[in-house]
């Protein structure tokens, strides 16, 4: 019964997220306009030597998009402290249930922008058959990149327990995803040393190597037994990370006697 209400908390939470498309109009709005932007920003700057086609790019660029923009931003981190203390008079496992709710909302998001990836890129002269396949591709991985997401999430929320206010520590978090994980750009675009720099770090495999996956069906320079292993050693350290610091944060929070 335990695992049924965990899995009914996570599928409400992705169903939420259909459930609220009309408030999100303006970022799908805005989801276009950066493909479309950074799509001709790189056609003038590194279409000469780079790696892919107008619309490979075009793809690259909305499906990191997509994951960037759903990633940390759940309405979760925010409200821990209150259904930490709602948990403590239940039978229920607060690290859990904020899981699961991560992972529905997350899924239930990107879900929404997948879908608006197959509208937005067409009118923007993508061929429809290439657009399929790279999302069909991402649908593949995305539960593991929902699990990364949803365990880096959770640790946010275990540390609003903590210090009650966790904005100063997402916002340096997701630029520096940003800026490692080749969203605006592929990486197979850069310049040595930087690129085999950057091919190293964690933020690589979330964005960069995902997309490069989607569009080209391999991954850049590793094979997929490497790329999963890797994944694995991400979600390994998350895991445990979680649990260490959740035990700290559960003897200081006020609601537990700390």
């Amino acid at each position: 019964m335990a695992k049924m209400f965990y899995f009914r908390y996570g599928w409400f939470q992705m169903r939420e997220r259909f459930a609220d498309v009309g408030s999100s109009l303006a970022p799908l709005f805005l989801y276009g306009f950066f493909i479309w932007l950074l799509t001709q920003m790189w056609q003038k700057f590194n279409a000469y030597q780079g790696h892919y086609t107008r619309d490979e790019v075009a793809i690259y660029i909305a499906i990191t998009e997509l994951l960037f923009m759903n990633f940390l931003r759940s309405p979760f981190m925010q409200r821990s402290d209150a259904d930490f203390s709602i948990t403590l008079s239940r039978p229920r496992s607060w690290l859990t249930l904020t899981f699961c709710g991560q992972m529905g909302a997350s899924l239930g998001s990107r879900i929404v922008y997948i879908g608006a990836a197959l509208c937005i890129l067409p009118l923007l002269g993508v061929d429809f058959g290439l657009s399929f396949a790279a999302c069909g591709r991402l649908f593949l991985l995305m539960p593991l990149l929902t699990i990364i997401e949803a365990l880096l999430a959770t640790f946010f929320a275990i540390a609003q327990l903590l210090w009650h206010e966790t904005k100063y520590l997402v916002t340096p978090i997701t630029k520096l995803f940003l800026s490692l994980g080749g969203v605006f750009a592929p990486l197979a675009d850069y310049g040595e040393p930087g690129r085999s720099f950057f091919l190293q770090l964690p933020p690589s495999d979330v964005f960069f190597q995902v997309a490069h996956f989607c569009v080209k069906g391999q991954f850049y320079e590793m094979g997929v037994a490497v790329w999963h292993m890797r994944v694995a050693v991400l979600i390994i350290t998350f895991f445990v990370i979680n649990h260490f610091f959740f035990r700290i944060a559960k003897e200081r929070h006020q609601s537990f006697g700390g």
